[in-house]
């Protein structure tokens, strides 16, 4: 019954995260295809998001195609949110090169 439980909360978190992130990623191209003509600018961010989004998507695919013994789920779950946390606190603390929202290009 726990493990269950856990599963469920697992899936519907990354259901979220996964709609959210591609609705953000989305949002991004378009704010970048209307600010510096092109869906694709080298924006940290950006990349960031879309890094994310692919573990998010790789973590659907190990979910179907793996039984619940397997822990590769959970560890791609685990890489998007470290991925998504880099990704926003990166540029502020330093840890990456800084985001293009702050100087323009």
């Amino acid at each position: 019954e726990r493990l269950n439980q856990s599963f469920w909360l697992e899936l519907r978190a990354v259901q979220w995260a996964t709609v959210l992130v591609a609705l953000s990623a989305f949002t991004g191209m378009i704010w970048a295809n209307f600010s510096w003509g092109g869906a694709s600018y080298p924006d940290p961010w950006l990349f960031g998001c879309t890094a994310t989004l692919l573990l998010l998507i790789a973590w659907h695919v190990a979910d179907i195609s793996s039984n619940r013994q397997s822990t590769i789920p959970s560890w791609l779950a685990m890489g998007a949110m470290l991925m998504l946390l880099w990704t926003t606190l990166g540029p502020a603390l330093g840890w990456t090169a800084p985001s293009l929202h702050s100087v323009g290009p």
